[in-house]
């Protein structure tokens, strides 16, 4: 693989290093307070809890070591180059991918949750029993390694990418790019959309259902 370490200058590229690095501690700490805060108080604690604690999770996963591995590519791009074998570009990829497919799939699990446990509770009590919960878990982290597996083995590949400093996968490869955005990103997204579209209309539903209720016990005025 070629790098163009030319395209920046070692100026550009010491505050563009800085600034990975300030974000990347930044979203570190807002990740530990997160998990600090769910662990001291129970009071806040749902049935959402233990997906909000696996998406901080993955957050610190990218946080500390693909930040860190982001960091030492833009301010070293020898770095790198010195890995002839790419094994720390597939490990900082693999990273890269699984994370932001985790991440999104977990907030659409999040949204459904809070969807059922509003409108149709039920149902979420059907479905997130602790059990259900430890698959639904390990199903984010399956349906994100789907999509790290197949560039292990030949579908596409990891590559450095010298405007961003850092790998990632190849996105010349056409039909994996595809897969990417459209079940990958796409997908989670859209989920997240309808249900809360879903819960949004629901609320405004009983709101008007309140709203004529109280009316209709209201007396007429001068009576």
């Amino acid at each position: 693989m070629e790098m163009d370490l030319s395209i920046y200058s070692s100026h550009v590229r010491t505050w563009l290093a800085a600034l990975v690095g300030c974000l990347g501690v930044f979203g570190t700490g807002v990740n530990l307070v997160v998990l600090w805060v769910l662990y001291r108080r129970k009071d806040i604690r749902t049935s959402a809890t233990v997906y909000v604690v696996n998406l901080t999770a993955v957050d610190l996963l990218v946080t500390i070591v693909v930040d860190t591995l982001h960091v030492l590519g833009i301010a070293w791009p020898e770095f790198y180059r010195l890995d002839t074998n790419w094994t720390v570009c597939d490990i900082t990829g693999s990273l890269c991918v699984a994370g932001c497919i985790i991440s999104l799939a977990t907030t659409a699990v999040i949204t459904i949750n809070r969807y059922l446990f509003i409108c149709k509770r039920q149902t979420h009590d059907d479905i997130f029993t602790k059990k259900g919960a430890a698959m639904i878990v390990l199903g984010t982290w399956v349906y994100g390694l789907g999509f790290v597996l197949p560039l292990w083995f030949g579908w596409g590949t990891f590559r450095y990418d010298p405007k961003t400093m850092n790998c990632a996968y190849d996105r010349t490869k056409t039909g994996y790019t595809l897969m990417f955005l459209l079940i990958g990103h796409l997908l989670p997204t859209l989920t997240v959309f309808v249900f809360n579209t879903a819960l949004y209309l629901n609320v405004m539903k009983i709101k008007n259902n309140l709203r004529q209720y109280l009316q209709g016990r209201t007396p007429p005025q001068g009576v």
